[in-house]
């Protein structure tokens, strides 16, 4: 399992170095309020600091009435934020608010259709709650395109894992806490687990038309890095992985990051 966080400007100015330090391997970042289209105003801040300290980096979009009612201003927004900037761990889809939950499953099916029509340099994904992913959301079907980022936690929150409430099962990421502590960062913070395949890989990449050289992880654990050398560390892939090759580079094979080609089959 790899260790994250979710982020925006609650937390204030970050010290990425210490939450870097302290075992986190990826973050999922606010980019922008999702009435005003305004930036969040530590985005450009966070991002650096993920890239600068080795994290793996994503988005999250907050979906809420305003927001709902022009999709394609919103997605051109986003991307005028993002300039093309890269994002390991793709574009997250914040399905939860309650004020838009009676729009109905096959509402929000075309909704993310029309968006990602936007978003196809990215891998898109979903992030919901446990009641939406089954209640509201036409999850089964959705699930055919989609990772699911899932948010579950206990009543008693204290910033540990539950394993009793893990949706492994029917995901690939589990924020299973809001009440985290982490070096570098004051007060709480949301806690994230990627299961192995939340990151972005090049078979994922939408409307990719990328050959397949589909290759197994075999050391135990083996460190996915931003170049090909033992630079920082994007995240880890367990044995047993499969991934797609899409460059080589002497001992290395490039991935979404590169890992060394003597661990892979």
């Amino acid at each position: 399992m790899i260790y994250g966080i979710d982020v925006s400007h609650y937390q204030g100015e970050i010290d990425w170095k210490k939450v870097a330090s302290s075992g986190k391997k990826f973050a999922i970042l606010k980019c922008m309020y999702e009435n005003s289209h305004k930036v969040d105003e530590y985005f450009e801040k966070n991002y650096e600091g993920c890239i600068k300290n080795g994290l793996g980096v994503g988005i999250y979009i907050y979906h809420a009435r305003k927001s709902i009612e022009k999709p394609n201003v919103e997605a051109e927004d986003i991307l005028k934020i993002l300039k093309n900037r890269t994002l390991n761990y793709g574009i997250w889809h914040d399905l939860e608010d309650k004020n838009i939950r009676s729009k109905g499953k096959s509402y929000f099916t075309n909704f993310l259709k029309l968006q990602d029509e936007y978003f196809s340099k990215y891998q898109t994904g979903i992030y919901c709650n446990v009641d939406w992913y089954k209640n509201v959301l036409d999850s089964k079907e959705l699930s055919k395109k989609y990772k699911f980022w899932i948010a579950r936690y206990p009543s008693q929150d204290k910033g540990i894992v539950v394993e009793s409430l893990s949706p492994k099962s029917y995901s690939q990421g589990w924020q299973y806490s809001s009440k985290g502590k982490v070096p570098g960062i004051n007060g709480n913070v949301d806690l994230d687990i990627d299961f192995g395949t939340l990151a972005v890989t090049a078979s994922d990449a939408a409307g990719s038309t990328l050959g397949k050289d589909i290759r197994i992880v075999t050391a135990s654990h083996l460190n996915a890095r931003v170049d090909p050398s033992t630079g920082a560390v994007l995240h880890v892939l367990d044995k047993g992985d499969k991934v797609n090759v899409v460059e080589t580079k002497g001992n290395w094979c490039k991935i979404e990051a590169w890992v060394s080609s003597a661990f892979l089959k």
